[in-house]
């Protein structure tokens, strides 16, 4: 690059102010004061017409009071860390022009959860400053405990139809091809699927014209970028609003990316017309709607029926449902169960999940278990867990009988929780206690070795939890397989609880230090381990993360 060379600003989307926070706090001790001040210097540039605006780099570097080669640096810092992309055109033999487009940061929350970002301003900053910055940006609570919570969401009060919303779309489509909604010259991508209208008047009678027209080009991005319409933009805001009726663009976005990814993991599988002769014509309706609805999509139907929305825990129930590999169509089935067929408000997630754990042990033992079959059997399915479940708490020791056996009291309910409760449900739980979502690798291994049925439950609860405990990702590793096999062979009927957690930390490093070896041995192998696309290795994982570290590095 020359110093006469020219060039514009652009920006990917429109950054907030909280974006210069977010920079300034988290990204600058990692890129430094120098990329910090150009970036801050090009999005001072930023305008509806700055594209139009041709600048030359030699008054760049006077404002900076820079030379080239700390401009360079600086700039590959930005776009080694995702702020800024560069396009170039070369405009004569030694000549050319340059387009800065500058990047929104990631959101606090998603900065905080890459593993890369958060370690490198650790690094930079030190574990106290750290500390002071993950509790900067976390959420103020504004109103004392003291006071309850009473107001009312939007779709308690205002009922739309998602089905008459269906098709109704070639009237809406024709409204807004007579009245073409005005375009914000500040979006870089299309939104001609998205009606202003029906998001302005959604929102018309719970927030001022002013707070909708500041969310709209946020409502434009979600829906080109993640494919959502103007309804599912409006629960977003519903949600992302606070107890005192404020909304940000950040918490919109946020709550719109999770069910974006809710939704990739939740695709519908199947497209046909449920017809049978053993079936009423609505419950073969009801069968349809199941099978090809996504099972986040599902729910919010049933919900909005009932004037109800899909709450957090719901829409966790339902990505940890998903992640099982239970077919869609079984799931939406339980979940039409408990919503209509149970009359609940919502779906308790024990309940939930101990029918989904014996809907998928049905459906491994019997080949003929199908959709029409579980909607016809849910109730005798529950009766079934329902007694299982007292079984099994009859047949638990309690904490104080580990206690009387000298057991230490923490590990002693820890023994107790593992007797009582299913593998699904202990992971689950185990999981939440160091604020971890439940991957699919994991999913798979729990749900996979209560098939096989090798040894007791409480035993595979006891592994769980021992190697999310030592894991520094807190993540239920390949050694899962390799350890309940060893114990499978070790168990007898005299075997104990007490002696399995005496074995565990013995087993577990003599198992990492044999994989860890570089010759492979014959032996037990996870079952994974001749398809990497199943379930990636947790080496692979930190390939990655050591490769961009080193590209970062050599910035």
């Amino acid at each position: 690059m020359d110093s006469y060379d020219e060039y514009m600003v652009s920006e990917v989307k429109e950054l907030q102010p909280i974006d210069r926070e977010v920079i300034a706090l988290l990204y600058q001790p990692i890129i430094g004061s120098i990329a910090h001040s150009l970036f801050t210097t090009l999005w001072g540039e930023v305008s509806p017409s700055s594209l139009e605006r041709i600048n030359r780099h030699d008054w760049l570097l006077t404002t900076l009071n820079i030379d080239v080669n700390q401009f360079e640096r600086a700039r590959r810092q930005l776009e080694g860390i995702g702020l800024l992309r560069t396009y170039k055109m070369q405009t004569g033999s030694h000549e050319a022009t340059y387009i800065y487009e500058l990047q929104a940061p990631y959101t606090p929350q998603k900065f905080f959860n890459d593993d890369v970002l958060s370690f490198l301003l650790l690094d930079c900053v030190g574990e106290q400053r750290f500390e002071q910055l993950v509790a900067h940006f976390q959420p103020q609570k504004k109103i004392p405990s003291s006071y309850e919570e009473i107001t009312v969401s939007f779709d308690e009060v205002y009922h739309l139809s998602e089905w008459h919303y269906r098709h109704s779309t070639e009237m809406l489509k024709l409204a807004q091809t007579t009245y073409p909604a005005p375009v914000d010259k500040k979006m870089t991508v299309e939104t001609t699927d998205f009606s202003d209208e029906v998001f302005k008047d959604a929102l018309a009678n719970r927030f001022s014209r002013q707070t909708i027209a500041q969310l709209l080009p946020t409502a434009h991005f979600i829906a080109t970028t993640y494919g959502f319409n103007e309804l599912d933009v409006v629960d977003f805001v519903a949600l992302a609003t606070d107890k005192t009726g404020n909304v940000t663009e950040k918490k919109v976005q946020s709550i719109a990316i999770q069910a974006y990814e809710l939704n990739q993991a939740a695709m519908p599988t199947e497209n046909v017309q449920w017809q049978s002769s053993e079936f009423t014509t609505e419950e073969q309706q009801i069968l349809t709607m199941a099978a090809q609805e996504a099972p986040l999509s599902f729910i919010k139907i049933l919900k909005r029926e009932q004037n109800g929305i899909v709450t957090s825990q719901e829409r966790f129930a339902i990505q940890s449902a998903v992640s099982s590999g239970i077919p869609n169509v079984m799931i939406n089935i339980l979940v039409y169960y408990l919503i209509v067929g149970k009359q609940q408000s919502e779906i308790r997630r024990q309940q939930f999940d101990s029918l989904l754990n014996r809907i998928s042990q049905l459906m491994a033992a019997n080949a003929q278990f199908d959709a029409g079959y579980l909607y016809r059997h849910l109730p005798q399915i529950e009766e079934s867990v329902q007694d299982n479940q007292a079984l099994l708490l009859q047949e638990g020791h309690t904490e104080e009988y580990w206690l009387k056996q000298g057991i230490p009291t923490n590990t002693a309910r820890l023994f107790a929780n593992a007797e009582s409760t299913t593998p699904q449900q202990f992971l689950q739980q185990t999981k939440k206690h160091y604020d971890a979502l439940i991957t699919d690798k994991e999913a798979w291994r729990v749900r996979n070795i209560v098939k096989q049925n090798k040894v007791p439950t409480a035993v595979v609860n006891l592994v769980v939890y021992k190697l999310i405990q030592q894991s520094e990702t807190h993540e239920l590793n390949a050694l899962f397989d390799r350890v309940l096999n060893q114990l499978s062979q070790r168990w007898s009927e005299q075997t104990t609880l007490s002696d399995v957690w005496e074995w565990l930390p013995a087993m577990i490093d003599r198992l990492t230090h044999a994989t860890n070896k570089p010759a492979k041995k014959e032996g037990i192998q996870p079952h994974w381990e001749d398809n990497d696309e199943v379930a990636p290795t947790d080496e692979k994982r930190q390939q990655e993360v050591s490769e961009r570290l080193r590209r970062i590095d050599q910035l």
